[in-house]
């Protein structure tokens, strides 16, 4: 498996903790955000975000767009 293949795209609610910025996805999942472009933690409600699987829980973020797109 590549890189290619571990690109998503996903839109859920953010939440903040001790450890970073967390997507909760629509079917429940818990994903850690990472990267420069994951969203700041004074952003709150819907994303939508884009990024590379770093781990079975951990996406390193290249893009992000508040709201569902």
């Amino acid at each position: 498996m590549n890189e290619a293949d571990d690109r998503v795209r996903l839109a859920g609610t953010l939440a903040a903790n001790e450890r970073g910025m967390l997507l909760r996805a629509p079917d429940g999942m818990w994903w850690k955000l990472i990267g420069d472009a994951a969203p700041d933690t004074d952003l709150a409600g819907s994303v939508t975000i884009e990024g590379i699987k770093r781990g079975p829980s951990t996406i390193e973020v290249y893009y992000c767009q508040s709201g569902q797109a």
